[in-house]
């Protein structure tokens, strides 16, 4: 990482109903010469939240889809998520998307998002419709 490449991205991700009790900020930076960001999301919640994988996946995506269109990007970029949680209770829920999911479907769920989506449909039929 290219300290000297950081610089704040002029855009949020977060939806507006959530803007009271987070914030957020995507920093592009270099990795290895290529552009890339960080993406650090930052609430004030007193207490773990079971959904947040699936919520920050949605911000993620929303970065990408942001750079493809902003940027003209053909490819998107590494997004590293930063999630500062501030309590002094432990956190007691996933904090993977994939953890999400019941045990004996991670594997599939994995492929579905992040194979191509045409190789997990025919996993999928194999799997679920054997």
């Amino acid at each position: 990482m290219d300290f000297d490449s950081i610089k704040a991205e002029k855009n949020t991700f977060v939806s507006d109903d959530l803007k009271k009790s987070e914030t957020d900020v995507l920093f592009s930076v270099n990795f290895d010469g290529k552009l890339g960001y960080v993406y650090c999301l930052i609430e004030h919640q007193s207490k773990p939240q079971k959904i947040m994988p699936i919520r920050l996946h949605k911000y993620l995506l929303s970065a990408m889809e942001w750079h493809i269109s902003m940027k003209k990007g053909k490819t998107i970029p590494i997004i590293i998520p930063l999630v500062l949680y501030n309590s002094n209770k432990p956190w007691n829920y996933p904090t993977g998307l994939v953890s999400m999911f019941d045990e004996d479907q991670r594997e599939l769920a994995k492929k579905i998002l992040t194979d191509d989506f045409l190789e997990a449909v025919r996993l999928a039929k194999e799997t679920l419709f054997s």
